[in-house]
């Protein structure tokens, strides 16, 4: 964590003991002179010597700068924020300043950083003349309070800063000038210039934004009451039958308050426009003898495409008898009408696609019926003489553990050799071949070759015929073998054990350590000494333990098992290296040949041809190789067609949120699945007149708010294919109604299945700072003390979706923008469990920066620096009060 601390000013040391003289600082050089003789023999005396001043600087080099803020160029620099400039140096800003300070004991920086708009400094071949305004704006009696010395977790530098206060919607210059004349004093007074103009040192430019910043637009913010935001007004008008209603109904996000009890006024609309959703029948009289069949165009039956008979299930019926659905029905058919060139050109595009998948099932059908024939036909009847037809093949098939099947195969604990599964070993050995002409019956058996080859090595003797054993050397010394030195049986076995151990592992102090002592446990002696002096003596020092390094340090153990009489005799130099036992052994090729097959066999029901093939294609899975009938469907979250063309019923009442406000909502899935309905129902129309692949039963268009799936990486449906949806008839008790939660695809926690909380804000925060982090916090139990504790530590957000009582943190699953400053935020938690939650806004992070909206008159420069600096914004605001309101009328 960084520790800041400030300081008031430094300067050099040479500087303490200078004097103020004519504007400069004068300071004096200690001379002692032998050849003058005084009482004691010498005399001393001093020089007097001029340090430069402001005055003399010319330039200054720019890669004394160590930040500007806000940066060259920047488009929308807060007002609230002090321009700053750093420099490397801590010294610098004091450098070349007069002594004397009218601060009393604080000395002035030779430095000031202006600031003015455009128009107030204007720069022209190195100097400025200031306007007024901005002389009068840095006030020099107050300009030892603008520089300061930082400390950052040892790290030194000086900053100063302009308090001039920044204009909104302004292009502004920043400008490094002196603070003193030749002579000392300063360069303005008020708001005139002592001389004629200043030197610019360095300047740049950058442009303000809106005025205020995150704290002040965050301090701004209000819960306000929903009332009938989220409800829109239905009139369902028939002078026929003499009906004039206004029916409530709820907008995509819609308000947390329940819709009003207009159940008289929804029965006598809902009977009238089942008699108009009756079929009407043709009843033309008989003009013509045989007159051709009409049909009467009538209102939409929404889910007949899907259904049977729409007046039996209750969404069904609901969907087509109730106005406000049908409502929200007509307006998904409106947008799929002014949508209907994009929408059909993302279908047409994956209608290509389509064809393409067809033409790679085609072909596969075709390439797994002809090699199925050839598989039965002509496949060998042996494991032996199948893996050498499918050697070739074995070196592009990958083993589970990545490495090739014919690699492992022929690796080196096998005793098989690559070259037996080559294309030029079935050459050599195939019928009527130079090499089988002499075998029996004119045909070499390769069954035979690869079970001869497949045979266990056979132990060599331990030294060649007519050459002494080194044991029988030993025992000529009057020694032990070395197995009966050593007291083992099985000193091979116990050397491999060290290899499998070790082999590959890093070399460091710790693990030749382990090694030595590993080594001496195993073998029974105590050599430590010695291989440590082995490795010690290693140059140069190896990375990784290797096999012929731990040859050498287990021959260095071993020989200080024999006695010095061996020694001498070179009993050890018989012992040069250690031939490990031949760790080749026979494969089993029953096992092989079964793996190996089975990766191959075209006659299997989902063979690996079928399974590479459906690989490649993304959206559909292959039950049969018949040509595909995959529906359309479109990765599209149609709720920005209502932001685009009608936000009023995105959320009813948009236009009417005041500034500043933050509404406690609710999203609406009964809108989503009407909505939903009528958009496919006119998308599947415009399909097939268009000629598209369009089955009857498809859903096409299932993504309304596009929420992510986190686990898939990608956005998922909101609903369920609507075939799919329960078609509980109209009188069950637990029918389902248009919203049911069997809809939906994702498994929120909101378990009443009524929509999500969404939380609105009406401001400019989010246009400016869209990077704000928006969460709840659960409200813990402990009362105020743990609260604090929550609000002011760091959010984790570590708990996975849908499980809400585990959380103490929740971010938003989805955020969208209805106007430039309308945004609103999505989260998994029950509308009506708000109360257990605080809402939160974390300011995103910043570099630092100094507020000008603060007082501004500190003693000094340190405690100036600490009084305005910008500390991070969090704003947490009661979930008690937002649902209190959302639900107020």
């Amino acid at each position: 964590m960084a520790t800041m601390t400030f300081h008031s000013w430094q300067r050099p040391a040479l500087l303490a003991d200078a004097t103020e003289d004519g504007g400069r600082l004068r300071g004096a050089i200690p001379l002692q002179i032998d050849d003058v003789a005084d009482a004691q023999g010498h005399t001393e005396t001093s020089i007097p010597v001029y340090l430069r001043s402001a005055a003399d600087v010319a330039t200054l080099n720019p890669s004394a700068i160590r930040h500007m803020a806000p940066r060259p160029s920047t488009a929308d620099a807060e007002t609230t924020k002090l321009v700053h400039l750093d420099f490397h140096e801590a010294d610098l800003p004091w450098r070349y300043s007069p002594k004397a300070s009218p601060q009393g004991g604080q000395t002035t920086p030779w430095l000031v950083l202006l600031v003015g708009t455009e128009d107030e400094l204007n720069l022209q071949g190195g100097i400025v003349v200031p306007g007024a305004g901005v002389l009068q704006a840095h006030n020099l009696a107050h300009a030892h309070r603008w520089a300061h010395v930082h400390d950052e977790n040892g790290m030194r530098f000086s900053r100063l800063l302009s308090p001039r206060i920044l204009a909104p919607l302004r292009g502004h210059v920043a400008a490094l000038v002196p603070a003193f004349d030749a002579n000392g004093q300063f360069c303005w007074n008020g708001g005139a210039l002592t001389g004629s103009h200043l030197p610019v040192f360095y300047s740049w430019r950058f442009r303000t934004g809106e005025a205020g910043d995150f704290e002040t637009l965050a301090a701004a913010l209000r819960v306000r009451k929903a009332g009938s935001l989220g409800m829109a007004d239905i009139r369902y008008r028939r002078p026929l039958t003499d009906l004039d209603e206004t029916l409530r109904a709820g907008g995509a996000i819609t308000s947390l308050q329940a819709l009003p009890d207009q159940s008289e006024a929804v029965g006598k609309v809902r009977a009238d426009l089942d008699r108009l959703n009756d079929r009407v029948e043709d009843e033309i009289p008989d003009v013509i003898p045989q007159p051709p069949e009409r049909e009467i165009m009538q209102l939409p039956r929404y889910g007949g495409l899907w259904l049977d008979d729409v007046d039996a299930v209750r969404w069904s019926k609901s969907m087509n008898d109730d106005p406000r659905n049908r409502g929200i029905g007509g307006l998904g058919v409106r947008m799929g009408v002014v949508e209907q060139e994009p929408l059909m050109a993302a279908a047409v595009e994956q209608a290509g696609a389509l064809q393409d998948i067809g033409q790679r099932i085609s072909f596969l059908a075709a390439g797994l019926g002809l090699s199925g024939r050839l598989w039965n036909r002509r496949l060998p009847d042996s494991a032996e003489q199948r893996l050498q037809l499918f050697g070739p093949a074995m070196g592009r098939m990958m083993s589970s553990d990545g490495q090739g099947v014919l690699d492992r195969v022929t690796g080196p604990d096998s005793v098989l050799q690559r070259s037996l599964f080559s294309s030029a070993a079935m050459r050599l050995t195939r019928a009527g071949s130079g090499r089988s002409r002499f075998a029996a019956g004119g045909k070499v058996d390769r069954r035979k070759i690869m079970q001869l080859a497949n045979q266990p090595i056979e132990p060599q003797q331990a030294n060649a015929e007519g050459i002494i054993h080194a044991d029988g050397l030993a025992e000529q010394f009057g020694i032990k073998p070395l197995g009966d030195a050593l007291g083992l049986d099985e000193i091979d076995k116990v050397i491999e054990e060290l290899f499998a151990k070790f082999e590959g592992a890093p070399v460091n102090n710790d693990s030749v350590g382990t090694f030595i002592e590993r080594t001496a446990e195993l073998l029974g002696l105590r050599c430590y000494d010695r291989m440590g002096v082995y490795f010690g003596e290693l140059s140069p020092q190896p990375d990784f333990f290797e096999r012929e390094m731990m040859i050498g340090a287990i021959n260095a153990c071993r020989a200080s098992a024999l006695d010095e009489l061996a020694i001498k005799y070179g009993i050890d130099q018989l012992l040069p290296g250690y031939d490990p036992p031949d760790r080749r052994r026979p494969i089993n090729l029953d096992a092989l040949d079964a793996a190996v097959t089975g990766s191959i066999d075209p006659t299997v029901a989902r063979p690996p041809a079928w399974v590479r093939v459906e690989s490649t294609i993304d959206g559909i899975k292959l039950v049969s190789l018949a040509p595909p009938e995959a529906p359309i469907g479109l990765d599209y979250p149609t709720w920005t067609m209502l932001k685009r063309h009608d936000k009023e019923w995105l959320l009813p009442g948009a236009n009417a949120v005041l500034p500043d406000s933050v509404i406690a909502l609710r999203t609406n899935p009964a809108f989503v699945d009407a909505f939903l309905l009528g958009l496919n129902t006119q998308f599947l129309a415009e399909m097939r007149w268009r000629n598209l692949p369009a089955p009857r039963v498809s859903t096409p268009l299932r993504m309304f708010w596009g929420y992510v799936d986190h686990d898939e990486g990608k956005r998922a449906p909101d609903i369920q294919p609507f075939d799919r949806w329960l078609s509980k008839p109209v009188g069950a008790a637990d029918a389902d109604d248009l919203g049911h939660r069997s809809h939906q695809v994702f498994e929120f926690a909101a378990t009443s299945g009524e929509g999500n909380l969404v939380i609105a804000f009406r401001t400019a925060l989010f246009r400016r700072y869209p990077s704000t982090l928006v969460y709840l916090v659960r409200t813990p139990a402990g009362g105020e003390a743990a609260l604090d504790a929550l609000l002011t530590t760091q959010p984790q957000f570590r708990q996975a979706t849908g499980m809400p009582d585990t959380r103490d943190y929740i971010g938003p699953i989805f955020q969208g923008e209805i106007m430039p400053d309308l945004v609103f935020f999505v989260f998994d938690v029950e509308p009506e469990a708000l109360d257990k939650y605080w809402l939160v806004l974390d300011e995103p992070p910043a570099e630092l920066r100094f507020r000008n909206d603060k007082s501004l008159n500190w003693n000094n420069a340190a405690e100036f620096a600490v009084k305005t600096i910008d500390k991070p914004t969090r704003v947490a605001i009661s979930g008690t009060a937002l649902e209190t309101l959302g639900e107020a009328p």
